[in-house]
């Protein structure tokens, strides 16, 4: 992602120098993965199954679907911007996931490629 805002920074801007568009791509890139991960703060914060706010509500699985589908919309966003995703994006993903559906509808999210199998969860499935 970043090499690519390089470059296309470059064109228009090649009078700022080589040296400053890097620092305005990375600095750029890191704020929209702050961002992202702000938002997956907020979302877990909200309808964590630990929230009492919540707890009382709706039952824990509606909580983990809603979950589920809001990390389903920022991975579509994130993969339609080619922007990077926060560490263990996919892992906690997949967890979400399993635990809100049964494990042949998660086999076929796996396969639609919205779901992304990791080593860790890898190594859970084997267990």
């Amino acid at each position: 992602m970043v090499a690519q805002l390089k470059e296309h920074l470059l064109r228009p801007l090649q009078y700022i120098g080589k040296k400053k568009i890097d620092q305005i791509a990375v600095d750029y890139v890191s704020k929209l993965l702050g961002l992202i991960c702000r938002m997956m703060e907020n979302v877990w914060r909200k309808y964590s199954p630990c929230s009492l706010a919540l707890s009382f509500r709706q039952p824990e699985k509606a909580n983990e679907a809603v979950v589920f589908h809001i990390m389903c919309r920022i991975l579509q966003a994130a993969s339609g911007m080619c922007l990077p995703l926060p560490p263990g994006f996919h892992t906690r993903h997949l967890e979400v996931g399993m635990r809100c559906f049964p494990l042949h509808t998660v086999l076929q999210y796996i396969d639609h490629g919205v779901l992304h199998l990791t080593e860790k969860n890898v190594l859970n499935l084997w267990k």
